[in-house]
């Protein structure tokens, strides 16, 4: 009971601070469309490691607003390996979406020069054990939803990633 209580004021903090930071994502339509080119084979490494990274899952059947904040990781060493992590990325097709056990939405935030900024990466698990990533806008579309199958005709099927298993924001 208290785990749920500090983990819905943590969100409801970070939710209102991450509004009140001048985030330029937040009020940003929907978009299937990502950053990369189709030419791209590989996320990107960003040059900058993030200052704070925010774990999100959509759990099925759960009261709570979707997807729910489950953990805040701060760890300069698992923030730089999870930056590193991405790099080594591979272009590959999005499994079906009866294939996709888990789905979850990393938020990455960067402070230069006073201002804050966030990506989003949309993470998801296979039933084989396979893990995807993609880079998208994050919007209230991607809100108070558990469908799959809405989810990801938001988010789109193309320019999706696969990536080595398991990202250490994952590990307890």
């Amino acid at each position: 009971m208290k785990v749920s209580k500090v983990l819905l004021i943590t969100y409801i903090l970070v939710s209102t601070l991450t509004a009140c930071s001048g985030v330029k994502t937040q009020n940003q339509p929907a978009s299937t469309h990502s950053n990369f080119t189709e030419s791209e084979s590989s996320l990107s490494e960003t040059k900058q490691i993030p200052t704070i990274a925010y774990i999100s899952i959509y759990k099925s059947g759960s009261n709570k607003s979707q997807p729910e904040l489950f953990s805040v990781q701060s760890d300069e060493r698992i923030l730089k390996h999870v930056n590193d992590w991405k790099g080594s990325s591979v272009a590959a097709a999005l499994p079906l979406v009866e294939n996709i056990d888990r789905i979850y939405i990393f938020q990455y935030d960067y402070e230069m020069n006073g201002t804050s900024t966030a990506e989003y990466y949309m993470y998801i698990i296979d039933s084989e054990g396979n893990d995807y990533i993609k880079e998208f806008k994050y919007s209230e579309a991607f809100q108070n939803t558990t469908d799959k199958e809405r989810i990801l005709a938001q988010i789109g099927s193309d320019n999706w990633f696969k990536v080595s298993p398991r990202s250490k924001l994952l590990e307890p």
